[in-house]
């Protein structure tokens, strides 16, 4: 990532989404998306919005680390996490981000039938990096799940258009689509 290694500690500032490991390392990374972009100006005039970017990004962040491969953790999939959290029809709320979380939530999926108009359930297939499957456990807890969590303080504290507006923006603020 350009211009943001500036911001990053010394350890993280080669490869900070191949390297982050920790909380920290994702709250010093996602500061430094911030301040390395046209978004630290809105960030720093209003608190609310940087809270609620900090939160995407968090979210986005972590579900690179704890449910993706180190070979997913690349820009462009950071970008498409972003992306997925815009409303997927337009004057919706709905969005896939919230689907991918809700998935982790819930531990099934919604699956649209072969008519295209009904939808159903499906048990989900993801596994976090620790070995944990939402199937298995009926779902995950927020508190229970960093990014999960994160997430969902993002969704709840956050007005849909806002929502739209902060991740188009931090997905601008990230270098072109790498990997």
């Amino acid at each position: 990532m350009t211009h943001m290694n500036e911001y990053l500690p010394e350890r993280l500032a080669a490869n900070p989404l191949q390297d982050m490991e920790s909380d920290s390392d994702i709250e010093a990374i996602a500061d430094a998306v911030i301040s390395a972009s046209v978004l630290r100006d809105e960030c720093d005039g209003d608190a609310a919005f940087k809270k609620s970017a900090r939160q995407l990004l968090y979210a986005c962040l972590g579900y690179l680390r704890d449910w993706c491969s180190l070979e997913q953790r690349t820009v462009g999939n950071l970008k498409a996490l972003l992306d997925a959290a815009c409303p997927s029809a337009p004057g919706s709320a709905a969005n896939d981000l919230g689907d991918l979380f809700y998935e982790i939530e819930s531990g099934c999926k919604r699956v649209i039938s072969a008519d295209g108009i009904t939808m159903s359930w499906e048990p989900t297939a993801l596994e976090r990096n620790d070995g944990t499957c939402p199937r298995d456990t009926n779902g995950i807890r927020p508190e229970d799940d960093f990014c999960l969590g994160c997430y969902k303080r993002f969704a709840q504290g956050t007005a849909p258009t806002t929502r739209a507006s902060i991740a188009v923006s931090l997905s601008r603020a990230l270098p072109g689509r790498e990997g």
